[in-house]
């Protein structure tokens, strides 16, 4: 199966539990699965790819993106403050 990927996928596989699972996906759309899964896991993550809209953008990504600008353009932001922002980033990608 060749299909596009688009930037909500990986948000996509969290939210139905199956980021962390051992696969992987190419650009164009390849996937490749770990001998360990089983054939309903890689089922799930198939159907997950059926009803994929690769054009969909990723949650929060315009506001992130602003985000990202505006830490960056503070070059003597408190370290701390970028380091919480981090690992909120992480939470909602």
């Amino acid at each position: 199966m060749i299909t596009k990927i688009g930037p909500s996928f990986p948000v996509e596989l969290k939210q139905a539990g199956l980021l962390g699972l051992p696969f992987a996906w190419s650009a164009d759309g390849q996937f490749s699965f770990d001998s360990s899964m089983s054939q309903a896991q890689k089922d799930a993550v198939l159907a997950i790819v059926v009803v994929h809209d690769p054009t969909k953008p990723a949650p929060h990504s315009e506001f992130v993106t602003a985000l990202d600008a505006a830490i960056l353009a503070v070059p003597s932001i408190d370290p701390r403050i970028k380091a919480v922002f981090v690992e909120w980033r992480k939470q909602i990608l």
